[in-house]
């Protein structure tokens, strides 16, 4: 098991890696750190509106409202998520699978791959595994 996740965590490098490669490619050595950038700062925004998911189930847990100015300043930072998930899965995600989106979503692309045998199920079910599953509060976010 172990080495199947070190040769999972290799080939999920080897995607972003090539990601990186093909933007420079077209914008160069600053396009390409611009591009790793990008790709670092949407997964720590993922793993923030994650957080707030969490929040919001332990309020609602223990049947309360969050304070006004916390749901004042979480759900628009939420929903522009949305709006960078989209454009995420147009460049990113058509660049690591190699095919133009037929969803709007990241997480229901590499959802639609994950059963899939090929190297295209793999780089998802990594995807998975080791980035979304761990920051979702239910640990199944690709489910």
């Amino acid at each position: 098991m172990k080495a199947e996740i070190r040769w999972s965590l290799v080939r999920l490098f080897g995607s972003v890696i090539s990601a990186v490669a093909a933007s420079a490619a077209v914008w160069g050595l600053v396009g390409a750190l611009l591009a790793a950038g990008l790709f670092y700062g949407t997964w720590i925004y993922y793993v923030a509106v994650m957080h707030l998911a969490s929040l919001r189930d332990q309020y609602r847990t223990r049947g309360e409202k969050p304070p006004f100015l916390f749901r004042w300043f979480a759900w628009p930072a939420a929903y522009l998520f949305l709006v960078v998930d989209v454009l995420f899965n147009a460049v990113y995600g058509t660049i690591l699978f190699l095919e133009v989106p037929r969803e709007w979503l990241f997480t229901d692309r590499v959802s639609r791959w994950n059963d899939s045998d090929d190297w295209r199920g793999d780089l998802a079910r990594l995807i998975c595994r080791q980035l979304l599953d761990p920051a979702d509060p239910t640990r199944r976010h690709c489910s």
